[in-house]
């Protein structure tokens, strides 16, 4: 049953030993990387990394230190230049404490880099429309102002015809 639960997990799950050789990955952690299962186990966890990644600096057990919570690891990946996911890390440990080796769990970072992105456009777009608003109610506001004193003005000359033809008439 677990064998069932790992391989059908939807987020990656890599599993390596204590020198941080890959023992295990699931289907999603495959599909993340674009490299079969069968492909990863034997491999060396730095050679799964891009060189400038954290993990590949300081080793997986310099990186973890117990339980390493969103670590951002880049990925090689057969796909494209890398595949980014956010990985809480933990070291499985035997009886007697020592490092058996390491599981790491992922998030795809792609798609919370699309729920950023999305997001950013909504909020750019709100904005947009807020200033739109904002000008409507302006030229609004001027155009009324104008109406006002474009009739003002025409009492005021009404007056003044009315005042002059009295006159006159006097």
């Amino acid at each position: 049953m677990w064998e069932r639960i790992f391989k059908t997990m939807a987020d990656p799950v890599l599993v390596t030993d204590a020198n941080g050789v890959v023992t295990e990955a699931n289907e999603a952690f495959s599909q993340s990387v674009g490299m079969p299962a069968a492909a990863l186990r034997g491999k060396d966890f730095a050679d799964l990394v891009t060189d400038t990644d954290l993990c590949a600096l300081v080793g997986l057990q310099g990186a973890v230190k117990g339980v390493a919570r969103n670590l951002n690891i880049a990925f090689r990946s057969t796909r494209s230049e890398h595949q980014a996911l956010s990985v809480t890390a933990t070291e499985l440990r035997a009886p007697d404490g020592t490092i058996e080796g390491y599981v790491l769990v992922g998030r795809d970072l792609a798609e919370v880099q699309e729920l950023l992105s999305e997001s950013s456009r909504h909020a750019a777009e709100q904005a947009n429309r807020a200033d739109e608003e904002v000008v409507a109610r302006t030229e609004a506001q001027q155009r009324e102002k104008e109406e006002r004193e474009r009739s003002q003005s025409q009492k005021l000359e009404s007056i003044g015809r009315l005042a002059a033809g009295v006159a006159h008439e006097i």
